[in-house]
């Protein structure tokens, strides 16, 4: 596995083999590539890993931006990877929109652009306002040399635990079927995309349900609440119900609107009492338990 950084606001960084791939959510489903130094393709598949699973999780077409100002080389096998990419997995993309600087960046990408036959869907450009408009404003920080927050990802038999900067998760199968997911801490953003990740994965292919359990969270500040917004739209059509735990006031005004916006309907359900929220939970493992 490729190593990586997480970074404040949720942005990861890899770098391997001489070049720094930084990926920056700009909002659920559109992401900002940036690429410095030599792409000798010591990342292998990663950048693909990552632009794929961003248009899963969300369910919608990426909306990609890309800037290689300061990009110095990629080799053929680079360059083969990214046309390859563009060509076969169409599906995944909206639309490719990249900044150029040098003239070998601009042949480069006319060349991956005509292979994969792309010319009415990829677009580039070598005018840094225009790009920050296309992409909706003032582009975000960098954070080449950005200090890297702190993360663990701990797996057991029938659970993960994901720890960071000031919240944790732990998401365990309760049965089949049964999702637990435990919150504590303030959830500024940074980890939401792993605990999705590792939800679907133990989910499998058909639907569930979940029991967010948020007594411990202390605080869900905006970004967090787009993605989750974002994400329980997304797994609409998976989800049996949603149960949250909430004990906070302000928390429970927030996850009912992340409840409302994501039009998930009478299956999310808001509980104040843990007593409520735990016969929720026992019934619907039980119910899957059965002989």
């Amino acid at each position: 596995m490729v190593p990586f950084e997480l970074l404040p606001g949720g942005a990861e960084r890899c770098s391997v083999g001489g070049c720094t791939y930084v990926v920056t959510r700009l909002r659920p489903g559109a992401l900002l590539v940036s690429v410095h130094g030599d792409d000798r393709g010591a990342a292998g598949d990663w950048i693909f890993e990552r632009l794929g699973a961003e248009a899963r999780r969300f369910a919608r077409p990426l909306r990609l931006f890309v800037d290689l100002r300061e990009a110095r080389g990629a080799a053929p096998l680079v360059q083969e990877s990214w046309t390859a990419f563009f060509r076969e997995r169409r599906s995944l993309l909206e639309r490719v929109t990249l900044l150029t600087a040098e003239p070998w960046t601009k042949l480069v990408v006319a060349i991956a652009r005509h292979l994969a036959g792309a010319e009415g869907w990829i677009d580039s450009s070598n005018d840094p306002a225009a790009f920050s408009e296309a992409i909706g404003g003032r582009q975000p920080a960098l954070q080449l040399e950005a200090k890297a927050l702190p993360l663990s990802l701990e797996r057991a038999a029938g659970a993960v635990e994901i720890a960071g900067a000031g919240a944790s998760f732990r998401i365990e199968r309760l049965a089949p079927g049964v999702l637990g997911v435990r919150v504590a801490g303030a959830d500024a953003g940074e980890l939401p995309c792993l605990v999705f990740d590792a939800v679907e994965e133990m989910a499998g292919a058909g639907r569930y349900a979940l029991f967010i359990d948020a007594s411990a969270a202390t605080e869900v500040h905006p970004p967090a609440r787009e993605l989750w917004t974002a994400w329980l739209t997304a797994q609409r059509q998976r989800l049996d119900a949603v149960h949250s735990l909430v004990r906070h006031r302000y928390l429970q005004l927030t996850v009912g609107t992340v409840h409302e916006l994501s039009r998930t309907g009478d299956r999310m359900q808001v509980h104040a009492d843990p007593a409520s929220f735990e016969r929720a939970r026992a019934s619907r493992v039980a119910a899957r338990v059965r002989p």
